[in-house]
């Protein structure tokens, strides 16, 4: 809501992510990044709205942990 993306359809929001994840112009990469730090810097932090919560402390993945970088272990 905060970013006006609540107005695109669902489909619009995945073919923007699409777009932006085969982007190989760095510049651009960039220019997204520190347009995201102003986003959430200029933003006041507030506590999510009770009906976003997740009020049963549930993991947010199956299993509660998530596996480290590479996914295997070498042990």
């Amino acid at each position: 809501i905060a970013t006006g993306a609540d107005q695109l359809s669902s489909d619009e929001l995945a073919g923007a992510l699409v777009a932006i994840a085969e982007t190989n112009d760095t510049a651009k990469r960039e220019a997204w990044a520190k347009r995201g730090v102003m986003f959430f810097e200029s933003r006041p932090r507030r506590a999510a709205p009770a009906t976003q919560r997740n009020l049963r402390g549930a993991p947010a993945q199956p299993g509660g942990t998530q596996s480290p970088a590479g996914g295997t272990s070498s042990t």
